[in-house]
């Protein structure tokens, strides 16, 4: 017993001196078989407090990921990605050089303040000049003298945005099989290869139109008309969509990559750069909120793109119930968020 408790003595001071921050393990001690055992317990920091890591070592070296069986270092990204969930990013605010005004469609950008100003005839600030309102919006910002965009600024009204930044869109892929290696009989490995840009609402209605055209479908006869039914509901493919743009990550660590749709012959993969932000875990999606891009959200919300209230998750649930479906599946990882839509009726439709 003695050792045992020489065994606690030393893990707790390695714990709490060698760690950043300082752990506090619970241990229990019990004989099995006239051996001591010694259980240690160790709770899971708050999101605030992660990523622990060995202070020999330092944050770079010392900080590790449990992936199954075994642990490895975490990537400059993952370390990143739990630093830069303590406070509110501000990527969407980014100015975008060398873009200036002039790369902003002036008709969108009207049309978007005159909503405004019917919907809000009390907001003084929409009666300054134009280019003033839109600072104020976070549309653009001036630097030395030159009006330049921010970057959601740019995804919502830009007249091009992937001229700036060419991987911000989306991608479509659609499999033969269930699986990325299984070809066609003919041995293509893809039935079909799309990408969609343009500015974010253009973008998300071409891509949800196309993706759901792309479903095999089922008719149902109700009295002398037949309906037709998509393999996967249109809202919850809509939300998923939606929600792959507005919370996906927008720095520089992963801002070359895009938000790939994958159609497999069991299942529908939505996979969305960077992993969830600030409180919301896997288990908690459906209760709490917590939006990485304020500026975005804002301008989806008034494109009616979002409702920015928590609802798109229950949403998606919600449909893929009414449609017999298993409930849609998340997994983050910190590097994407993965969601899966999936036909457990495909076999039987086939």
């Amino acid at each position: 017993m003695g050792d045992a408790h020489q065994l606690q003595e030393e893990i707790s001071d390695i714990v709490a001196s060698q760690m950043e921050p300082a752990l506090r393990p619970e241990f229990t001690v019990a004989k099995v078989n006239d051996k001591t055992i010694v259980t240690v317990e160790v709770s899971a920091l708050p999101a605030e407090q992660k990523p622990c890591f060995y202070k020999p070592a330092g944050l770079q070296k010392g900080s590790y990921i449990r992936v199954g069986n075994t642990n490895r270092q975490m990537s400059d990204y993952e370390i990143f990605s739990y630093i830069s969930s303590r406070t509110q990013p501000t990527f969407d605010e980014e100015l975008m050089q060398p873009a200036t005004l002039d790369d902003l469609s002036r008709e969108k950008l009207d049309e978007y303040l005159e909503q405004l100003r019917r919907t809000r005839p009390q907001a003084t600030y929409l009666n300054h000049s134009f280019e003033q309102v839109l600072k104020q919006l976070r549309i653009v910002q001036e630097i030395n003298g030159i009006i330049r965009p921010t970057l959601a600024g740019l995804l919502v009204f830009g007249n091009y945005p992937q001229s700036f930044e060419p991987q911000l869109m989306i991608t479509f892929l659609q499999y033969y099989g269930t699986t990325e290696t299984e070809k066609t009989p003919r041995g293509e490995r893809f039935l079909d290869n799309r990408k969609f840009e343009g500015r974010i609402p253009e973008m998300i209605e071409s891509a949800v139109h196309y993706i759901l055209t792309s479903m095999r479908r089922s008719g149902l006869i109700e009295g002398l008309w037949r309906r037709d039914i998509p393999e996967y509901p249109a809202e919850a493919v809509r939300e998923a969509i939606v929600n792959s743009i507005a919370h996906r990550d927008y720095s520089n660590f992963v801002r070359g990559s895009y938000v790939q749709v994958r159609l497999f012959a069991d299942r529908l993969e939505i996979q969305s750069p960077g992993g969830l932000y600030g409180n919301v875990t896997v288990d908690t999606l459906e209760e709490e909120q917590s939006t990485r891009n304020r500026i975005l959200m804002r301008l989806m919300e008034e494109f009616h793109l979002v409702e920015n209230r928590g609802t798109g998750i229950r949403t998606m649930f919600e449909a893929m119930r009414n449609a017999n479906l298993e409930p849609p599946r998340f997994q983050d990882n910190a590097t994407v968020g993965l969601l899966y839509i999936e036909d457990i009726f495909r076999s039987e439709n086939t």
